[in-house]
């Protein structure tokens, strides 16, 4: 029995673990970013963030910032294209916005379309639009690093365009697949998939009125979230997770039971999780992972006394492996929208 349900959690863990692989996406360094006359500015804050403004003066109603033509995704290959945006509510006013585009050029370098997308901070929350889009709409409430992700393909003859906006793994809102061929432009050409050798000719921030600017990144930034053995074993499980990511309630409901139903069956009873090893204060797992993180699982052991018919608790011991063996498949299976790139064990602390 013990070997089935280890199985099947490690079953889980391998499906729900497929990570937001980045391996064939085009990496936006700084220097990329295109600026200056007339095209705002991109400042580097540090390796991985650019800062980003539009022009001070709008020119037809357009506060024209950077772009980058360091894509050379082609569109009869598929073309995925990402952006990380650092979304604050407590750094934007009400009403600044900012707008970002994927266009595309044909083989003779000529405009064919784009699929821009409006951010707005409105109260205390972020509003997405996408007017080609038009039952499309996100609101982001919290603090962190979003991906902006584009894909554009052919199928049976037609372009396709989707926009998905994502916080790790995890699908915060999308516009599904759109037929791009019926998004109208002053310029755009059609049918798309008519146009020779159609490839990507900018990523665009085409429209920023944020007097701070727009935080973008280079990679997605990790932290670690370590989940220290509680039998008091030599090894720890430390997971790399999206930083400012966290779980919802859900998730943490589906972990605490699932971590319930595993001690159980190894004799023990799960207590909770905390931040401190004495185990004094209970640790909130949807919390967002701003920065390196240790949670202590408590669980103790139920033992018998078959002279008296009572049961008592004590902590778990080291000869206990097969115990955190399957917590740590619990969580890891559990952390598929956080999880970065794969567990690893560690020496305790």
């Amino acid at each position: 029995m013990k070997k089935k349900f280890g199985i099947t959690l490690l079953s889980i863990a391998t499906f729900i673990c497929a990570t937001h692989s980045v391996n064939a996406l085009t990496t936006y360094e700084a220097d990329d970013w295109e600026d200056g006359s007339g095209y705002g500015t991109a400042t580097e804050v540090d390796d991985n963030i650019t800062n980003i403004k539009g022009e001070t003066v709008a020119d037809g109603g357009m506060f024209y910032g950077p772009y980058s033509k360091a894509s050379t995704a082609k569109l009869a290959d598929g073309i995925t294209e990402e952006t990380y945006i650092m979304l604050d509510p407590e750094k934007y006013n009400h009403g600044e916005f900012f707008q970002v585009s994927l266009g595309l050029k044909n083989g003779a370098d000529e405009y064919v379309n784009e699929a821009v997308v409006m951010t707005q901070k409105v109260d205390d929350a972020f509003k997405l639009t996408a007017g080609w889009a038009s039952d499309f709409s996100a609101t982001v409430t919290r603090k962190g690093i979003y991906t902006y992700q584009w894909k554009m393909f052919i199928d049976n003859g037609k372009t396709y365009v989707n926009f998905t906006l994502l916080q790790g793994n995890r699908e915060i809102a999308t516009t599904g697949n759109i037929d791009f061929d019926t998004v109208d432009g002053p310029d755009s050409k059609d049918p798309i998939a008519d146009e020779a050798d159609v490839s990507v000719k900018y990523l665009w921030f085409c429209n920023v009125q944020v007097a701070n600017g727009v935080d973008v990144y280079t990679e997605l930034p990790t932290v670690k979230l370590t989940f220290v053995d509680p039998t008091g074993g030599d090894d720890d499980l430390v997971l790399d997770v999206y930083q400012y990511a966290s779980f919802t309630t859900e998730e943490v409901d589906d972990l605490k039971a699932a971590i319930e139903e595993a001690a159980q069956t190894e004799g023990y009873t799960f207590v909770g999780f905390y931040a401190d090893e004495d185990y004094t204060t209970e640790y909130d797992l949807t919390t967002p992972f701003e920065q390196d993180t240790t949670v202590y699982i408590k669980v103790d052991k139920v033992t018998t006394d078959t002279s008296t018919d009572t049961v008592s608790t004590a902590n778990p011991k080291t000869s206990d492996i097969n115990l955190f063996a399957m917590i740590s498949m619990i969580v890891v299976a559990v952390s598929g929208l956080v999880f970065v790139l794969g567990k690893r064990f560690a020496k305790s602390h």
